[in-house]
């Protein structure tokens, strides 16, 4: 069973299942405007309390857990936020995926997490260049400027294609750019991308 779905003018055949989690993916995890408490959303899938193994029973060669990343979403569009989220939880990936939908909100948000240490500084910034109230650009300004994540790595996913904008977040120093695809096989390959860049192995275009 297929179902065709629209998403910025983009449309994807999609198969039963994936419709299924896009419907159960109605309400997105977000960066709470007033509280500034982060709602996560795991890319891991615990099992239920009474099927947690006992760290007793595990082996001894048993590697160590893989250590938690922070995501941090800028982006405006929910059906882009989806793709994301998609490309991102469909590898073998422990992370908490955040959002935050203009560039105000991201801004303040950095604000916060330089006045507050037990806050996590995100890992990897998946950054939109046209969000409303602020732009990509004056984001990564503002955030090169913080104490605590000026480092961060940036992957720029946007729909622009000109050089303009290209040269802008190179000189901002922008780890990676990813233009949005029309296809959604082509824009789960975004995915790889943040991996890479989540191990320092990334840096540049695509």
């Amino acid at each position: 069973m297929t179902d065709t779905w629209s998403a910025m003018g983009r449309c994807f055949s999609i198969d039963a299942r994936t419709k299924e989690i896009q419907d159960r993916a109605s309400v997105l995890p977000v960066v709470s405007e007033s509280s500034w408490h982060i709602e996560a959303e795991s890319g891991s899938n615990p099992k239920p309390d009474g099927e947690q193994p006992s760290a007793a029973r595990l082996p001894a060669d048993q590697p160590a857990v893989q250590k938690q990343q922070h995501i941090l979403i800028v982006e405006d569009s929910k059906a882009d936020v989806f793709l994301i989220r998609e490309s991102v939880q469909s590898l073998d990936l422990r992370a908490e995926l955040n959002v935050v939908q203009d560039g105000e909100k991201a801004i303040k948000f950095f604000e916060y997490v330089d006045r507050d240490l037990s806050a996590p500084c995100p890992d990897l910034i998946i950054l939109d260049i046209n969000l409303p109230k602020r732009s990509g650009g004056e984001v990564v300004r503002q955030m090169r400027q913080t104490r605590r994540c000026a480092n961060v790595p940036i992957l720029v996913v946007t729909s622009s294609d000109s050089e303009r904008d290209r040269d802008e977040m190179a000189k901002l120093g922008v780890q990676a750019y990813f233009r949005k695809p029309s296809e959604y096989a082509s824009f789960m390959k975004l995915g790889d991308l943040v991996k890479r860049l989540l191990e320092g192995q990334a840096h540049g275009c695509a």
